[in-house]
């Protein structure tokens, strides 16, 4: 009996093991937070501001109301119309599945080399993924090359290092310009992009308090994320560090 026993602990070890090497870090509440807010402002008239329009000189074109966007997380992705729920669906499991950021974005690790002496892909925790729509409206005003600016109410500090990664379909995604992501310094960050999809903001891990479950379990093959708290199936305590979210990363600058 002692025999079984102490074999039974090697074996749940060994699978603890696997599991904790097996996905990229993120911190523990992404899947069943929402998704950051969107820094609303006002026009002169008094009408409510979501994102700007931008040219490619930088000139402020048009803006876009509420009405013009839709942002999803992934605890509300079962409840989303079909185009965004499979996208959304997808990212999620690619991130889940992934063993480092550069699994998703192979060139993160450059880019990174290149605006950090320090930073490398293993120093950073996703915090958030989400699905930002448009309308057709809206998607029609970038066709001339224009982009879409969104600040976001992360919450992060002023000289806190932010990357963001964007989903532009399948299984691919790109690291965006570090001069179109913007730390404001007053917790809210503004991005620039030229379409919209899954997204998903990253920071280093001593910016961002990471608390890693010692329980080992086993994941759930089908395991799928819960319209109520955004984790998929899996069992014990370590589904908060290897389910959630994932995306796009890149480097805000302070303004």
């Amino acid at each position: 009996m002692k025999k079984l026993t102490v074999f039974l602990l090697a074996m749940a070890l060994a699978a603890s093991t696997a599991i904790s090497t097996s996905a990229v870090e993120f911190t523990p509440s992404v899947q069943g937070k929402e998704a950051p807010s969107v820094v609303v402002t006002k026009d002169e008239n008094g009408k409510e501001v979501y994102a700007k329009i931008v040219n490619k000189n930088g000139e402020v074109v048009n803006l876009v109301g509420k009405i013009g966007m839709t942002v999803t997380p992934v605890s509300k992705v079962n409840e989303a119309s079909e185009k965004i729920s499979d996208a959304l669906g997808n990212a999620y499991e690619q991130v889940k599945a992934a063993t480092s950021l550069t699994d998703l974005v192979p060139q993160i690790s450059e880019f990174l080399s290149k605006t950090s002496e320090n930073i490398k892909a293993e120093d950073m925790v996703v915090r958030d993924l989400f699905d930002v729509d448009i309308d057709d409206a809206t998607r029609e005003l970038l066709k001339d090359g224009s982009s879409i600016e969104i600040a976001f109410d992360l919450g992060v500090s002023a000289d806190e290092f932010v990357v963001c990664l964007h989903n532009i379909g399948g299984d691919q995604w790109e690291v965006i310009d570090a001069n179109k992501v913007i730390n404001n310094g007053d917790g809210t960050v503004s991005v620039q992009f030229t379409s919209l999809s899954p997204i998903a903001f990253a920071v280093q891990k001593s910016g961002t308090t990471v608390e890693k479950s010692t329980t080992m379990v086993e994941e759930d093959a089908d395991a799928k994320p819960n319209p109520n708290t955004g984790a998929g199936n899996v069992t014990g305590l370590a589904a908060a560090v290897l389910g959630c979210s994932v995306v796009a990363f890149t480097v805000a600058k302070k303004k």
